[in-house]
């Protein structure tokens, strides 16, 4: 969970979802699939994949510990009204 007033290196966010993916048989290889309005877009090469690598990293860095993270939605959560038709 990333708290509304982090402080994110480079103040860079992303300006769409993306998704990083590592290969087993061959670790040194990432690809990242970036979501846009029509497509999703694929980078694989280094200097493509780079900007999203970093820019993970220093979201990960500003977000809060898993823990907390799942306390804060579990207290959230428990503050919502139930939907009708929709069993928990």
């Amino acid at each position: 969970m990333l708290p509304i007033g982090a402080s994110i290196k480079g103040h860079s966010a992303p300006r769409s979802a993306y998704s990083i993916y590592r290969y087993r048989d061959t670790p040194d290889s990432v690809a990242v699939a970036a979501d846009t309005l029509t497509s999703d877009l694929i980078y694989t090469e280094p200097d493509e994949v780079q900007p999203y690598l970093s820019l993970h990293s220093r979201l990960k860095a500003a977000a809060l510990a898993p823990d907390i993270s799942v306390h804060l939605l579990r207290v959230a959560a428990q503050g919502l009204s139930p939907i009708k038709g929709v069993s928990a």
